[in-house]
């Protein structure tokens, strides 16, 4: 019996900044890369927050229906991030297995293939009173060049009057 295991790619569809306390929808996106069909199994991923450390995590099962290959499939899941930074998408320290007892291999868009433990997605999210001083900058500096082209058309006029 060949033991030899399945490859899966990998890849997280995210937005590319989010509010912290507000949901978003992630895609993840499994691409069967190797010569054989999939028929069943399930990989695992892990959601951590950088800013929380590694007191709060979330994981998340994944089920993996027949897929044949060089064929996708799609899963859609909502995320709710609980810290501002980084929302860190991972692969645990976990094997994977197919319905047939086959390990399943993760790899990246790239090809390279994805260790235990490590990162394949991130987004970040932004908090509220960083949005608020974002914006605060914004209006400032838009005041600023308004002032600026009134100080310029003073200028003109006062010059213009000389001659």
């Amino acid at each position: 019996m060949n033991k030899e295991p399945y490859k899966l790619q990998i890849e997280a569809d995210l937005p590319k900044s989010v509010v912290e306390g507000k949901s978003f929808k992630v895609i993840y996106k499994i691409k069967n890369v190797d010569t054989k069909t999939i028929e069943k199994g399930s990989i695992r991923i892990g959601i951590s927050w950088l800013m929380v450390g590694d007191t709060f995590s979330h994981s998340l099962t994944i089920h993996i229906e027949t897929v044949q290959p060089n064929k996708s499939m799609d899963h859609i899941e909502q995320v709710f991030p609980v810290a501002s930074g980084s929302t860190i998408f991972t692969i645990p320290r976990e094997f994977f297995s197919a319905s047939d007892g086959k390990q399943i291999l993760l790899h990246d868009v790239d090809g390279k293939s994805l260790n235990r433990g490590e990162a394949f997605a991130s987004v970040r999210a932004r908090s509220h009173e960083e949005i608020s001083e974002a914006r605060a900058l914004w209006i400032s500096a838009f005041a600023l060049v308004i002032l600026i082209a009134f100080q310029l058309i003073d200028w003109f006029i006062r010059y213009h009057d000389l001659f």
